[in-house]
């Protein structure tokens, strides 16, 4: 993921070049430095959380097929750490990136599990 590369906003001029050489429409491409503007700034993401994310958006979740919805159960650590290796996060930070990571799936879990209004 171009936005979790290193330090905020570090590759985004890289990542429009390559829409340009892909043919992307100027349009499209402008929606794109918009998010990624968006994405730049401090509420979002911070940049000292960029591994926890990019590790966290590499992830698979466990799911159950329950007799109304899903049941969102978490993210293994399996998962985790595959993520990690994928994501070439140093191994001295990996006890920090899988404890955010987790963070990160405790939030989400009231949400995904909610009532949903049919």
């Amino acid at each position: 993921m171009w936005w979790a590369q290193g330090s905020p906003g570090s590759d985004v001029e890289d990542y429009i070049a390559d829409l340009v050489n892909q043919g992307w429409d100027d349009e499209g491409i402008a929606e794109e430095r918009r998010v990624a503007e968006e994405l730049m700034e401090p509420r979002h993401i911070w940049p000292e959380n960029w591994a926890v994310v990019e590790v966290f958006c590499r992830c698979t979740w466990t799911r159950l097929a329950g007799f109304k919805d899903l049941i969102w159960i978490g993210i293994s650590a399996q998962e985790v750490l595959a993520a990690m290796h994928s994501a070439h996060v140093p191994r001295k930070d990996w006890p920090e990136v899988s404890s955010g990571v987790a963070v990160m799936v405790n939030a989400a879990l009231p949400h995904l599990n909610a009532e949903k209004d049919n």
